[in-house]
């Protein structure tokens, strides 16, 4: 840093600069079906789901940069430069769910469910220097989520529900690249 007086005039600063691109496909099939069960009306609704998604993440940093009043001047003949991550990564995923809603009256609907999902991760680090440790890892989770509710009710102009529900979602190949713990 250099000072005149009380003015600070230049700065020493580090530059990292990142680049993220994502791609994502993916389809999706559904079915409904809402003939009555044990003579109740009945609304089931089933499915599957597959995506796939490639990622790229790439950070660079500079070290060397400098700020000059609002502006940053890069001295590349001075400063190191390094590329610190070049990950590329794909995650393909898989659900499978079934809801289904029970009516015992026009007061009273239960409601039931399961959803599975799958995702597999496979990441590849693409940094020629891996010295520091490599980020190619392939991973995969799995989980079975519920569901389950009751809706009541009385009047046209009034209704209430309880419900109970869990949900999952797997790390995104950069999550999973950039973590320090390892999930094994």
């Amino acid at each position: 840093m250099v000072n005149q007086g009380n003015v600070i005039e230049e700065i020493e600063a580090e530059t990292r600069t990142t680049k993220t691109k994502q791609d994502k496909y993916g389809i999706t099939a559904q079915l409904t079906f809402t003939d009555d069960l044990l003579g109740y009306k009945n609304h089931l609704v089933t499915g599957v789901n597959f995506e796939t998604s490639l990622i790229s993440f790439i950070q660079n940093e500079y070290e060397g940069s400098s700020f000059v009043g609002n502006t940053r001047v890069i001295d590349t003949t001075t400063g190191d430069y390094e590329n610190n991550t070049n990950l590329q990564g794909r995650t393909n995923t898989a659900g499978l769910y079934a809801v289904d809603t029970l009516s015992f009256n026009d007061q009273w609907h239960v409601t039931g469910g399961l959803r599975y999902n799958y995702t597999e991760i496979d990441n590849k680090d693409r940094k020629t220097d891996q010295s520091d440790g490599s980020l190619t890892e392939q991973m995969s989770f799995a989980r079975i989520n519920p569901t389950i509710g009751v809706t009541y009710k009385p009047t046209d102009y009034y209704t209430t529900y309880a419900s109970y529900s869990e949900s999952n979602r797997a790390p995104t190949s950069i999550e999973l690249g950039c973590s320090i713990l390892k999930f094994h």
